[in-house]
């Protein structure tokens, strides 16, 4: 299996948190097609709004009052607007860009609401009228959910054209591989992502048994950021344990080895999570995000992440 770049972990004892989409195309309205709409920026150019499903949302809140954080349970969407620029919405506020917001080639930034393309530059994600993309990650920090101002909501949501549920059983099995991350924030004591935020890095490998409806993974190539730190590689591997793939979507565990348990400071308790989705007519990327809820380097962290994985070339 081809391994390349950027994911990650937790220890063990993991528990399946996450739960997929509907198990077929009419359970959500919201749900765009590639066979209909074509690539993801094909589908933003069109007017489409994509919106991540269930299990495709990871994110944190963070209170800078008491310096705590704790999961979130939100809803994001995304579309053109008419400057043609992003509108993000989470729960359903609006926070719209113009150009003069894009401070480099990743990210929006207006002051208070980040938005930036994880799996691309901006260019790839909604300019480029060409680019293959079928599935785009979106991380994203808003103040606008917090009513005293004291804090933000920080996440990844994976949005795109999905692949039909019906046509994944009669193809053939596959593998992908891609990247992933983690963002990994303390659950006391935050004070701001230089200080406080621990984040890694991995290559994730992925392997789809359409026919058993099955799918598992691995990540490996490890990197961790720790706060005030140069990334550095870590030995270790954990793997995406085996589950089922319900309609278009899976849910499972995470699991580090005892050797990438010790080189991150993992504890024995806490679970990680991936739920994720297929997109493209023929299955041709398989993306999702990532929960971790853990201990690491000997205290309580709360992790939001993702990963982004495209087909194999058999």
């Amino acid at each position: 299996m081809k391994l390349f770049a950027n994911l990650i972990l937790a220890a063990g004892g993991l528990s399946l948190l996450g739960a997929c989409s509907s198990s077929n195309d009419n359970g959500s309205t919201t749900r765009v097609l590639a066979e209909d709409a074509g690539t993801a920026i094909q589908a933003l150019d069109s007017g489409e709004t994509l919106t991540a499903q269930e299990g495709a949302n990871s994110s944190l809140q963070v209170d800078y009052a008491t310096g705590e954080t704790s999961f979130r349970d939100t809803d994001f969407q995304i579309r053109k607007n008419a400057d043609g620029e992003m509108t993000f919405l989470v729960d359903g506020v609006e926070q719209a860009f113009v150009a003069g917001d894009r401070s480099d080639d990743y990210t929006y930034n207006d002051g208070t609401t980040y938005l930036w393309s994880a799996s691309g530059t901006l260019a790839d994600a909604i300019d480029d009228p060409d680019a293959p993309n079928y599935s785009q990650v979106w991380g994203y920090y808003t103040r606008a959910l917090t009513e005293d101002g004291n804090g933000d909501t920080h996440g990844y949501a994976v949005v795109g054209t999905e692949t039909s549920s019906d046509a994944l059983a009669d193809m053939p099995a596959a593998t992908y591989s891609g990247r992933g991350r983690i963002d990994a924030l303390p659950a006391t004591g935050y004070v701001n992502n230089d200080t406080s935020r621990t984040r890694i890095n991995g290559s994730v490998g992925l392997t789809a048994d359409f026919g058993a409806a099955t799918i598992s993974g691995l990540i490996n190539d490890v990197t961790v950021v720790r706060p005030g730190a140069a990334e550095t590689g870590v030995a270790g591997t954990a793997t995406m344990m085996e589950t089922s793939i319900e309609g278009n979507g899976f849910s499972g565990a995470i699991e580090a080895d005892s050797t990438l348990q010790t080189n991150l400071g993992l504890g024995a308790s806490g679970s990680t999570t991936y739920s994720g989705r297929f997109y493209g007519e023929a299955a041709e990327e398989a993306s999702g995000t990532i929960s971790m809820d853990a201990t690491l380097d000997g205290s309580a962290h709360n992790g939001a992440g993702f990963f982004r994985t495209t087909k194999d070339t058999p």
